[in-house]
């Protein structure tokens, strides 16, 4: 599966992180792909395993085996990010307008989608949480310093060929959702999403 997420430069000094939980059939070989478009090419991106990279001269390219599962872009003092505990592998691409962080990963797994202050070693820094599943756990578990929330960030699904049912509208904090598929219709098949 894919998602969207298209936000400008600004809205990167946002205090918020997001988990995406989506709950699945582990074992069967469903994986989901979780894409996070950034609204310019001049951030610096922290691919773990390579380094720093700057966003314009990114290319397309795909990671299977980095040393942990988490991407950074950052300007300023403005930091984005997707981190996971494990996953299948880290893609980043640069259409020359934006540039892309992707992470895929089993039906299951947790992704942080990540809106703060700072660079690559605030997620640097929790990694080893996020892994040991205890990043939840700590008693103000956070990737950086809050900025308020001043700024609205937008999650957006859009597929053609498949039914997605459900409408959701989540204030801030921490939401599990619940995918499921519920048959074939039209020869497409159709994905609930609902807050678990």
């Amino acid at each position: 599966m894919r998602r969207g997420y298209a936000l400008p430069m600004f809205v990167i000094a946002l205090v918020l992180f997001a988990m995406l939980f989506f709950a699945g059939v582990q074992g069967q070989g469903h994986t989901i792909q979780i894409k996070l478009n950034i609204n310019n090419t001049s951030n610096t991106v922290y691919i773990p395993g390579i380094g720093e990279v700057s966003a314009g001269g990114l290319g397309s390219a795909n990671y299977t085996d980095p040393p942990h599962f988490y991407l950074a872009s950052y300007s300023g003092d403005y930091l984005t990010g997707l981190v996971a505990a494990d996953g299948n592998s880290l893609g980043v691409s640069n259409t020359g307008t934006y540039h892309t962080l992707e992470i895929e990963q089993g039906m299951g797994e947790k992704t942080f989608l990540l809106l703060s202050q700072g660079d690559w070693n605030n997620i640097d820094k929790e990694i080893i949480g996020v892994e040991s599943d205890k990043f939840l756990k700590y008693p103000s578990s956070s990737f950086g310093f809050g900025l308020g929330d001043y700024y609205p960030v937008t999650v957006l699904l859009s597929y053609t060929d498949i039914d997605i049912e459900g409408i959701l509208d989540q204030s801030k904090g921490t939401l599990k959702l619940t995918i499921e598929n519920k048959g074939i219709s039209g020869n497409r098949p159709v994905i609930e999403i609902r807050k678990s």
